[in-house]
């Protein structure tokens, strides 16, 4: 709380304060501390390398990462582990599509499960359908983006939610949570 009073009362001070999202921009102003007219949006834009066009070098190293020897159907997650990102929930709607569709294996980009989340993931018996990918180059997670099946986003809480944009401007479909800020980048196409 101290810290937030701090961040604020550094923001009361700003001549303009710029904001990722519209949605950012109305919590920031509900606290009624900001004149509206000080905050501005200026959303974040995605590498020039998300996009639905091929690259080669990229495409290939994807392939080499993902290539299981078997037909799957990979459904992705890009995000940190922290609590709001709910890894425990994606977890869970894994295990429930997987139930329906063995083939379907979950790739994960953005750093290790959590000792609690590797729990879960046993727990759940979804030791031999998930897949922890280390740190990619920008190229090589746009071709990740573009194999997907789906990109599955549940956090509780984003500022912008990147990976949303990233997936769309690869050309993959989102399902995510129904966030503000994710109705308003991903509009009904997420």
């Amino acid at each position: 709380r101290s810290m937030m009073q701090r961040v604020l009362g550094g923001l009361e001070k700003a001549a303009r304060v710029i904001c990722v999202s519209k949605a950012v921009r109305n919590e920031l102003i509900s606290f009624g501390r900001i004149d509206p007219a000080r905050v501005l949006v200026v959303p974040n834009g995605v590498h020039p390398s998300c996009t639905v066009d091929k690259d080669l070098a990229a495409d290939s190293e994807a392939a080499r990462l993902l290539d299981c020897g078997r037909e799957v159907i990979d459904l992705l997650h890009v995000g940190s582990t922290i609590d709001r990102k709910r890894i425990d929930l994606l977890l869970r709607i894994f295990a429930e599509v997987r139930a329906r569709e063995p083939r379907v294996r979950l790739i994960r980009v953005g750093g290790p499960l959590t000792d609690n989340q590797i729990d879960l993931r046993d727990r759940l018996g979804l030791q031999d359908a998930v897949v922890e990918l280390p740190f990619l180059s920008r190229p090589v997670l746009a071709a990740v983006y573009r194999r997907a099946a789906l990109v599955l986003q549940p956090s509780e809480r984003e500022g912008f939610g990147l990976p949303v944009a990233e997936a769309l401007a690869c050309g993959t479909p989102v399902v995510a949570s129904d966030l503000a800020v994710f109705r308003e980048y991903g509009e009904d196409a997420v």
